[in-house]
């Protein structure tokens, strides 16, 4: 059974614009979902709806098979949503206060709240920043703020927004390893984002929206090696997919950029033995009369 799902869901903003028409997708225990597509395709608005923030004007969301409505607010405590924009987020004074806010609410002890924003502060390289206002963070420093005020209460639902957002190298593979952690933990994680390369790394299904439906779902190798389903969600291959058929492998596309060196390296020795038995010398054999 899924831990959530949205079914059918059809959205429309004030003004009249449908972002979502009839799209659907579910999220397991221990798994990564992405949702790909370009800008304005409605990853956002799905999102919204899944952590029941917007109510769909058909369709329904289901968390652990029950409509999500019907338990609300109590399931908030089970649910987390990053936002796109950190700023849309962050409203506390310091940044220790933001990691504290929920678990506050939550009515835990101050002990058990320092202990935990501690923990999460180190896992996101925030603890130099604890005391400072939030507003005064850069970018990247505030989507990190962001996620750690959602990853402290340890949320059973993990919802992002284009998390790489605003975030350099470093600290999208520590994001790719909290995620990673999460799913082996038994979380269930939904990804939105146009990173179709951040996707390839932590993604086990994948769904293709367009025009606020979904276009295509599969396993994340099969959709995100599928470059004519991409180009009709207007995204390219990951960097690893492109290379390996610019070169014109045989087989397996490779994800990750790990998966292209192992496979060059493979085909390379493969080639460099051929060509090393097709250049020994042929016996030749005399024969005495």
């Amino acid at each position: 059974m899924s831990k959530l799902a949205v079914v059918g869901a059809r959205f429309s903003y004030p003004g009249g614009f449908e972002a979502l028409k009839g799209a659907s997708f579910s999220l397991r225990e221990g798994e990564i979902v992405g949702v790909l597509g370009p800008s304005g395709c409605g990853k956002t608005t799905l999102l919204l709806v899944a952590a029941g923030l917007l109510e769909p004007l058909e369709g329904e969301v289901l968390l652990d098979g029950e409509p999500l409505r019907d338990q609300l607010p109590e399931a908030r405590k089970k649910l987390g949503i990053v936002f796109q924009e950190p700023d849309d987020q962050l409203f506390n004074p310091t940044v220790k206060d933001e990691l504290a806010f929920a678990l506050r609410q939550l009515g835990l002890s101050e002990a058990t709240v320092d202990e935990k924003v501690k923990a999460v502060a180190a896992a996101l390289g925030l603890t130099h920043l604890l005391n400072k206002p939030a507003f005064a963070l850069s970018g990247g420093e505030k989507k990190r703020v962001a996620i750690a005020s959602v990853l402290v209460y340890d949320p059973e639902v993990l919802l992002l927004d284009e998390p790489t957002a605003y975030l350099d190298s470093r600290w999208k593979k520590a994001l790719e390893s909290l995620l990673i952690e999460l799913k082996a933990s038994g979380a269930a994680v939904a990804v939105a984002t146009h990173d179709v390369d951040f996707a390839a790394r932590v993604t086990d299904r994948v769904y293709l929206m367009v025009d606020g439906r979904v276009a295509a779902e599969g396993p994340a190798r099969e959709i995100l090696s599928d470059e004519r389903l991409l180009s009709e969600a207007g995204l390219e291959p990951p960097g690893p997919v492109a290379a390996f058929k610019a070169l014109r492998g045989v087989g397996r596309p490779p994800l990750r950029f790990e998966e292209l060196r192992a496979t060059l390296a493979a085909t390379l020795a493969r080639r460099f033995a051929f060509r090393s038995r097709s250049r020994l010398p042929r016996s030749s054999h005399r024969f005495n009369r």
